[in-house]
């Protein structure tokens, strides 16, 4: 189109108010995560150009200029310049993001945003952990060996990891009788009237089903005393039983056989084991097994009738009864032994008797000879009531090992009984209490300190200045006594340079990084490893030089965005500078930090260097309370947390704020709760990780808010309690995408929405979370209602009003069942704080069905 023919063409109509080009405004609603900055995009900057050149004020030429195409060269060059307004009102507004602390996107611009407001982005904390030496037990081996503090350990890498050092933190001094203590797990073994079960220590006491035993209980202030053949007079108690079933049950030294009699103890109407009430129940019982059965000598004797001259009146053999003193065994029987127990059965009638005297010899009388045993026993009474051909006798009576039974109930509370160490475990020693947490039965480790030792002989009481956190099955306890913790973090030792007394504010690098940060009792809750020397005088480390006299050998600390940290002194007037020297500046620091430090059990094992007598080292549990560099986003959220405290807690808000902005803290609540006598606040936190955090975690953060809070306010700080539950979801997929493709990004959705991440303290947990994370997933159709349901702390009981549900316990909504999960903040629930909850979506535990 010539020029002629865009002159015929009627101008274009553009929009203007005022008869000037049209305006636009920029509006920002609060809470955005990006600015609406640019002045104009492309687009929007050739209308209004447009406009402008179509004003009633320009001329005709002009006018009609606004409407042609581009290929124009006046329109090219206005074309040309909304393209340079494009790119600079883009970049303008990324550079007005970088303005505000809610918008910034990079680290630079954060770090110095938070500085405004006296935040630093934290630099992480390294991971801390118990280890436990064992001590060489060989013998001609020293009972004792020292580990250095500083001694080094290093973790059993994994398949493209590196090996991470840990050194302990204090010095230790081991003693072999402390490697590992067990608990006492068992208890004196109680038999009364119905008890159909039997404990034996050990297993291989040649038991069989069938075989008799015998049971004598002394329920008499004189325990000399012996039986007699009346069971109504005898002082000792006795009961013949006969196996039902033998059961072993071996275990690393020694085991257990459980025994089953019928039909139980004091069921036989003819015998008395004297125990009918449970004040009667006696402890003083021993257990025998026989090992021979025995005729009377005359059982198989013929029929006397066919020796008339020798029959007796009443129609038997002369003198065929059983003696009133002593028994006549047929055979020999070498086993049957003085002090022995012989037990005599005559269909359902038994009588005891103790074996006196011994003695091998012949008989040859009822029509028989052979050999005999005779025995005499203590006292005949009622053996004329037996007779020689119905008679069994069971001799040979074996001491069984039945005084002790496998300790019943846990083990809990402030103290434990432990078999006996020589030395015993002096007060204020650190010690790990190891085992199977009896709810979960799952390995448990928790340290503890002692606060006193008592008892001698073969067990001894072990007090702790705190009650054990777990309940434990007995049998599987372990007292680890050679304990001192370690915190990730290898040591450096390097020469920072030469100093120069000319320099104002010199700075030096350190060459190795991430520096360590160990766990501190401070505001920030954490302080670095950091020792730097001039001329061989340690100087001081402070936040900021500014408030730093002229003649303070103090420096600040500087991290980068690269992890680079500097050392900077001060100029002569704000902090003294290093005299000058040649190579008369070193450091001496440790590097490591973070997530590198998580090892699992077990895992840091390596010792670097042997101390002398020591044979093992081990982690009996995970790595902990470590936490990662502050990210972007973490130091967005936390900056103004400062601000708000100011290092001070009043409110209930104030101690979350402060617990919050703590090193090694992923996530906080406080709840106002009252205890039946006064309010309290109760702070419950977890680690980065979402695990409950470490003692020393806990004590360090109290210690931080007892310094800060009115000394007025009750606090408790504790950890708060993860709880995961399982969904089970049935969804249609869109027939062009893949099934398994489908599944495992509505896998990815669920725990990216409803993970750990995103877990937070007294929240809930419905049916529509799961819904919209599901349906947002490309390739779904339709998604049925998702059923919730708590894993490990058993399923939901019924909705229904607060005093009906189980307290400590996340429970269900008023929705359908399944549908809605709760967690509860803290309160005090039978007479103890129950910590806040949070709720967070097993991974594993995610059930997707094909929709019928």
């Amino acid at each position: 189109m010539n020029a002629a023919q865009q002159s015929d063409r009627p101008p274009q109509s553009y929009p203007a108010a005022g008869g000037g080009p049209p305006q636009s405004g920029v509006f920002n609603p609060a809470g955005q995560p990006r600015l609406r900055y640019r002045a104009a995009p492309h687009a929007q900057a050739m209308t209004r150009m447009r406009a402008a050149l179509s004003a009633a004020h320009q001329p005709l030429a002009v006018r009609l200029m606004a409407g042609h195409n581009t290929d124009d060269p006046a329109l090219a060059l206005l074309d040309a310049w909304a393209v340079v307004c494009d790119i600079v009102s883009f970049y303008q507004e990324r550079i007005a993001d970088e303005g505000f602390l809610r918008t910034a996107r990079r680290r630079d611009s954060v770090r110095e945003l938070a500085r405004t407001l006296g935040h630093e982005l934290r630099p992480g904390v390294s991971a801390q952990t118990h280890l436990a030496f064992s001590v060489e037990d060989s013998p001609g081996a020293p009972s004792t060996a020292v580990v250095a503090a500083g001694t080094p350990v290093q973790s059993v890498p994994g398949q493209d990891q590196l090996p991470q050092t840990f050194e302990t933190t204090a010095a230790l001094t081991a003693h072999v009788a402390w490697n590992e203590i067990a608990a006492v797990d068992t208890e004196a073994q109680v038999f009364g009237a119905g008890e159909t079960q039997i404990w034996l220590l050990g297993t291989g006491h040649g038991l069989r089903p069938g075989d008799p035993l015998l049971l004598i209980a002394d329920t008499r202030a004189d325990p000399s005393q012996r039986p007699t053949g009346n069971r109504r007079q005898r002082a000792l108690h006795w009961d013949f039983q006969v196996l039902h079933e033998v059961l072993e049950l071996p275990e690393p030294g020694g085991g257990w056989t459980v025994l089953t009699i019928t039909p139980g103890l004091g069921a036989r109407p003819d015998l008395d084991l004297g125990t009918p009430r449970e004040a009667d129940r006696s402890r003083d019982v021993q257990v025998y097994a026989f090992r021979e059965r025995a005729n009377l000598f005359g059982m198989n004797a013929p029929d006397p009738k066919r020796f008339p001259d020798e029959t007796p009146v009443d129609g038997d053999w002369a003198q065929f009864g059983v003696g009133s003193g002593e028994l006549e065994l047929d055979g020999d029987h070498p086993q049957v032994l003085t002090d022995s127990w012989v037990v005599l059965e005559q269909a359902s009638t038994c009588a005891l008797y103790l074996v006196t005297e011994v003695s091998p010899d012949g008989a040859k009388k009822y029509g028989l000879s052979g050999r005999i045993t005779k025995v005499k026993v203590a006292d005949g009474t009622g053996l004329g009531t037996f007779t020689r051909r119905k008679t069994l006798v069971h001799c040979q009576s074996v001491p069984l090992p039945a005084a002790l039974r496998p300790r019943r109930g846990t083990l809990a509370g402030p103290e434990l009984e432990l078999r006996a160490s020589q030395p015993t475990l002096p007060e204020g020693r650190l010690v790990l209490v190891t085992g199977t947490a009896d709810d979960t039965r799952q390995p448990a480790v928790e340290p503890a300190t002692v606060s006193e030792c008592l008892g001698s002989g073969p067990a001894m009481t072990v007090k702790f200045q705190q009650a054990l956190r777990h309940r434990y099955v007995p049998s599987s306890v372990r007292v680890l006594g050679n304990v001192v913790a370690a915190t990730h973090g290898e040591t450096v030792l390097q020469v920072l340079g030469s100093g120069d007394g000319r320099a104002s504010f010199a700075e030096y690098l350190l060459r190795r990084g991430p520096l360590t940060y160990v766990r501190a009792g401070n505001a920030a809750g954490a302080v670095d490893t950091l020792e730097v020397r001039v001329d061989d005088v340690r100087w001081s480390e402070v936040e900021s030089l500014a408030d730093a006299a002229a003649t303070d050998r103090v420096y600040s600390v500087r991290t980068y965005d690269d992890g680079e940290v500097g050392v900077v002194f001060g100029d002569g007037v704000h902090g003294a500078r290093p005299s000058t020297g040649i190579e008369n500046i070193t450091a001496r620091y440790r590097v490591g930090i973070g997530q590198e430090g998580r090892v699992d059990a077990d895992g840091v094992s390596l010792l670097v260097q042997r101390p002398l007598g020591i044979r093992q080292v081990r982690n009996p549990a995970a790595t902990h309370d470590w936490a990662p560099p502050e990210d972007v986003d973490q130091s967005r959220a936390n900056a103004a947390l400062r601000v708000r405290t100011l290092d001070r807690a009043v409110s209930v808000t104030d101690h979350e704020d402060f617990a919050r902005g703590f090193a090694g803290i992923g996530r906080a609540r406080a709840d106002l709760v009252w205890d039946g006598r006064r309010h309290l606040v109760a702070v419950s936190v977890l680690g980065v990780d979402g695990r409950e955090p470490g003692d020393g975690l806990l004590a360090d953060l109290r210690t931080a808010l007892v310094n800060a809070r009115d000394p007025g306010t009750e606090l408790m700080v504790c950890g708060g309690r993860m709880l995961t539950y399982a969904l089970t979801i049935q969804l249609a997929h869109h027939p062009d995408h893949e099934r398994a493709a489908v599944e495992a990004a509505v896998r990815a959705s669920l725990r990216d929405r409803l993970g750990p991440a995103r877990a937070d303290f007294a929240s809930t947990i419905a049916a529509s979370q799961v819904l919209v994370a599901a349906g947002a997933v490309p390739g779904v159709l339709a998604v049925t209602m998702p059923r919730l349901v708590l894993v490990g702390t058993g399923a939901p009981q019924p909705p229904g009003p607060g005093r009906g549900d189980p307290p400590g316990e996340a429970r269900p909504g008023s929705g359908p069942v399944g549908a809605l999960l709760i967690a509860q903040p803290a309160r005090w629930v039978d007479g103890d704080l129950a910590p806040a909850q949070a709720l967070s979506l097993a991974g594993d535990q995610i059930t997707i069905a094909e929709m019928p």
